[in-house]
């Protein structure tokens, strides 16, 4: 061996490459230290004779022969991969390269070099196993992750973000955002983001890949080059549909909760359970406190609803369950009161709603039932004390009427018995008035003298009206509207009452005028009524006056300005309804500390006689006989007398059930029956009754101090003939007397 071959071969040896020499055959004819150490064999194991292709894994044999059947030629040395097999059977990786030895054109062997790569292909795997993990963690993440260059163009993507886009992985690789996209917001932010290295975008985002529109937000960042210009972004894709979907449900529950907050008909409130001050109230209770929302946030319970404020503050501060509080008074800014039931529960540590129902006008409707059932009570009262005062009456009129025809014109004692006399009539009057006002059946309208309205209410209110007071009227007119008594009493009572209530504790006058007036037609069209001729009833003070600020509530229901027990604030609107009810309008002129004046206008009642009109009766008498009954024996006495002194027969009885036998026994004997409405045992509809089943034509006529039960329908239907009201005087009995016997 040369120097120069040994010299090479101790290089060889120095290698820390596995380096050999084969025969054309593969037997190995050198090889270095590196070689004996990674295969395994020794020394000896070399004399004896290896062949290289034995130390390929026999799965790698065959295609290790046909690469090395193409490397005959001297250039080629190319590396390929095998799996080695060492002494033991155990196998390693390796990559392998081969060069032929050619001498004269003759193949005489072949020289390699091989590279143990255990190590490299660990790392290859760990490095492999690493990317598998990391591209599962990304291709399952619940976010939308994208990988795209410099230029715009996606390199990568996970499945979530397919998903999102709703395309394929195919169609996403190698798409240029910046040139096919078509949404001008994202394609701004994908700028921005390889300018600046970060960008954010959130809408409704259409895909040019797929036929989808999602809702996305998205957040870009740049990666950066030896942390200089950015080279690459990725991008974070953030799936927003569902909440928007639950953003806009919420939104859509939070308006209809708030329209059911503003429109509930009871007052609603959100308040801080600590301090009492309101977070949030609805329209009702901005109007049953009187105060807008953000006049209320400015508040607390104390402010409004001062009453008993810190004892349920304390209450709904400790409670965790709901309470009722009951009623509870809130003050309004100008001072009016609403009253209201409230009930609360908790809303969380800090809040608790309140629910307050006003029932304020509940209250005063309440009160005014039992305003209405005490003059019910008072009205059932007065009929049966009219009764008795009438039957009173009946003797003391009764009797001295007969006086008066008994004594002479120039006797002393006429004077006085016409005294008594004239005190009976105005008792009966006073009576009747009182009986009138407190009936509450159903009115039957018919022409009415204004003038006299007038007069009668002013004789019942004069008592009650202080003498301080002094009252003018000015009546122009005695025309008639067609209307009911009762009911126009009633509005020149209430108007009067509350003039002299505002002059009550001052010198005051009551101006009260009546007069026509003829409407034109652009008169007629501010008060919307028709053009023609009016009443105008005209009732001014000299009082208080009322405020601007009150006017247009006057006629509202239960609106009162007077202190508890003076008023139910139904006054005016009942006198409002009257006139509505009756064609009319009313108006009201007023200036504080000055007075107020209040214009009723009524249409003029526009009627003729009846040239049918009955007969006028002369008080005259007759030679019938007349049946006469009556519990009260003065009521008898003194109305025999005065039927005998007509000339009539007279039978009087006290007692109905006598009258009865009494008529059974003789029915032919008896003219007329005059009999009483309210009897023991029988009222005189029975007798009335009984005694038609045995004369059907004898003339009836009922006699009553209160005609409480004596309808005009119930009379008509028992065919009574006539009704005469207690306490009758001797002319009014001799005309109906009169009237009746020649009908029947």
């Amino acid at each position: 061996m040369s120097i120069s071959e040994q010299h090479l071969r101790d290089l060889a040896e120095m290698l820390p490459e596995a380096v050999f020499e084969t025969d054309p055959d593969f037997n190995l004819t050198f090889a270095n230290r590196r070689a004996f150490e990674l295969f395994r064999y020794s020394r000896e194991d070399f004399s004896q004779g290896l062949n290289g292709v034995d130390m390929l894994a026999p799965e790698e044999r065959k295609r290790a022969l046909e690469n090395f059947k193409k490397q005959i030629s001297f250039e080629d040395f190319e590396a390929f991969e095998y799996k080695g097999i060492r002494k033991d059977g155990s196998t390693f990786p390796m990559l392998f390269w081969l060069n032929s030895i050619i001498e004269k054109n003759k193949l005489i062997g072949y020289r390699g070099v091989i590279v143990d790569i255990t190590e490299r292909k660990r790392a290859e795997e760990a490095l492999q196993k690493s990317e598998n993990k990391y591209r599962t963690i990304i291709n399952e993440s619940p976010v939308g992750i994208l990988y795209f260059d410099q230029e715009g163009t996606i390199l990568e993507c996970n499945k979530k973000f397919v998903t999102i886009i709703g395309s394929s992985y195919e169609s996403l690789i190698g798409l240029n955002m910046l040139r096919q996209l078509k949404d001008e917001k994202m394609i701004q932010a994908v700028k921005q983001a390889l300018r600046d290295g970060e960008s954010f975008y959130e809408g409704l985002y259409s895909s040019v890949t797929a036929e989808k529109k999602t809702y996305v937000k998205v957040l870009f960042k740049g990666i950066r080059h030896e942390g200089k210009e950015v080279t690459s972004c990725v991008g974070l894709v953030e799936d927003i549909s569902e909440q928007r979907i639950a953003e806009e449900e919420q939104r859509i529950s939070e308006r209809r909760y708030r329209t059911l907050f503003d429109q509930a008909t009871d007052a609603i409130f959100l308040v801080d359970r600590r301090t009492g001050r309101y977070l949030d109230a609805n329209k009702a209770a901005e109007k049953i406190t009187g105060r807008s929302l953000m006049e209320l946030k400015q508040l607390t319970t104390h402010d409004v609803t001062p009453a008993g404020s810190s004892e349920r503050l304390r209450l709904i501060a400790g409670s965790e369950k709901s309470e009722k509080l009951g009623q509870v008074t809130y003050v309004q800014p100008d001072g009016q009161k609403r009253i209201a039931v409230l009930n609360t529960a908790p809303l969380d540590d800090g809040v608790v709603f309140g629910i307050a129902r006003d029932i304020t006008n509940e209250l005063a409707m309440e009160n005014h039932l039992r305003q209405a059932q005490k003059m019910e009570a008072i009205g059932t009262l007065a009929g049966g004390i009219a009764h008795d005062f009438n039957n009173i009456l009946s003797a003391i009129i009764g009797y001295s009427e007969l006086l008066l025809t008994d004594i002479s014109p120039g006797d002393p004692a006429r004077n006085k018995v016409m005294t008594i006399f004239r005190a009976g009539e105005r008792a009966r009057d006073l009576v009747s008035r009182i009986l009138t006002f407190s009936r509450s059946e159903e009115p039957i309208r018919s022409p009415v003298r204004m003038d006299q309205v007038i007069h009668e209410a002013l004789t019942l209110l004069r008592p009650a009206i202080p003498t301080t007071i002094e009252i003018r009227k000015r009546i122009e007119t005695s025309c008639h509207v067609y209307g009911e008594p009762t009911r126009l009493q009633q509005i020149v009572m209430n108007l009067c009452t509350n003039a002299y209530h505002a002059m009550e504790d001052t010198f005051g006058v009551l101006d009260i005028s009546l007069a026509e007036e003829e409407m034109s037609e652009q008169m007629a069209a501010i008060y919307h009524l028709a053009p023609g001729t009016y009443m105008k009833l005209s009732i001014s003070d000299t009082g208080c006056g009322i405020p601007s600020d009150h006017l247009e509530r006057i006629f509202d229901p239960y609106f009162t300005t007077k202190e508890k027990g003076k008023g139910t604030g139904l006054g005016l609107s009942m006198v409002l309804g009257i006139v509505k009810n009756h064609g009319g309008e009313i108006s009201v002129e007023s200036q504080v500390g000055q007075g107020t004046r209040f214009d009723v206008y009524l249409p003029k009642a526009r009627f003729e006689d009846d040239p049918a009109e009955k007969k006028e009766y002369r008080a005259s008498g007759g030679r019938e006989s007349i049946l006469l009954v009556d519990d009260e024996k003065d009521i008898t006495d003194v109305q025999a007398e005065m039927l005998k002194r007509l000339g009539y027969h007279v039978t009087a009885t006290n007692r109905a059930d006598d009258a009865v036998a009494q008529f059974t026994e003789h029915p032919e004997q008896f003219d007329l029956v005059i009999t009483d409405m309210t009897m023991p045992k029988m009222t005189g509809l029975q007798l009335s009754e009984k005694l038609r089943q045995i004369h059907p034509e004898i003339g009836i006529i009922i006699c009553s101090g209160y005609q409480e039960n004596a309808s005009e329908k119930s009379l008509q239907a028992l065919k009574i003939n006539a009704f005469v009201q207690k306490p009758v005087i001797m002319s009014d009995l001799a005309k109906m007397v009169r009237k009746v016997l020649d009908r029947t």
